[in-house]
């Protein structure tokens, strides 16, 4: 048991350091929504204002959905979940198959396009409205693809039928919830960014065709540096509750 869990951890570096990063943000925002300043791309106040940093934090926040941080913001457990969701049930089997690299360089490109996205929204108001930019979904949405092909892939493997095997019904519901049910709750504008997020997905799939086909190599060891990010995350944390964190950035 003790090498299996080792191995897990081993092979799958992204996979508990993405979690582990969206947790530290999330708890804590659950009882102080005005965190929701500190990490994402929002200001209670003020949309165009944001903090430097929250170009990259965004990403480990999730909207509490409601206007104010006075409100109730359970709806944050919803969001977190949803996405947490996706990396397990598309972003495990990624990261078992091409490694922690090729996962790296799969969410650093959908980093980039949704990024990108939201800075041009940001500038131009696009649909109408300074938006806040809160969630991971930029990111999660890109391991739909890939990950759906290796599940089905698997699926075929064991020799059940397609559509007796459960993992086949798992993903249908889960399209189901993400493309419509999330879509509807969240709006046009998110539609899109989940969109676009799974045609990057789609993208990196199909250039990895060929890697598909080799046997999955541990990565090295230096991907646990990685954890520099839920480390940077508790110092923004500790920070403010210090009443040290800086002045906003302005956009306009």
């Amino acid at each position: 048991m003790k090498e299996k869990l080792c191995g897990s951890i081993i092979r799958y570096k992204w996979v508990w350091i993405f979690t582990l990063s969206i947790l530290i943000v999330c708890i804590p925002m659950y009882f102080d929504a005005n965190l929701m300043e500190v990490y994402a791309l929002l200001n209670w106040k003020n949309p165009e204002n944001a903090h430097w940093w929250s170009w990259f934090t965004y990403t480990f926040a999730h909207s509490i959905y409601f206007a104010e941080p006075g409100e109730e913001h359970w709806f944050i457990f919803v969001h977190m979940g949803t996405n947490l969701s996706i990396l397990y049930l598309f972003g495990v089997p990624i990261e078992k198959k091409l490694g922690t690299g090729q996962m790296l360089l799969l969410s650093l490109v959908a980093y980039i396009v949704a990024t990108t996205f939201f800075a041009i929204d940001r500038q131009v108001v696009f649909f109408y409205q300074v938006s806040s930019v809160v969630g991971a979904s930029g990111i999660m949405y890109a391991y739909i693809p890939l990950g759906a092909y290796l599940r089905m892939k698997k699926v075929k493997e064991s020799g059940v039928s397609l559509w007796k095997h459960p993992w086949t019904w798992v993903m249908v519901f889960g399209f189901l919830y993400y493309y419509i049910f999330i879509s509807v709750i969240s709006g046009p504008w998110t539609a899109v960014a989940h969109v676009l997020a799974t045609i990057v997905g789609a993208i990196y799939a199909l250039a990895m065709r060929k890697r598909l086909r080799e046997q999955m190599r541990v990565g090295s060891q230096w991907y646990f540096l990685l954890l520099v990010i839920p480390v940077f995350l508790l110092g923004l944390l500790l920070a403010y509750k210090l009443g040290m964190i800086p002045i906003y950035m302005k956009w306009i």
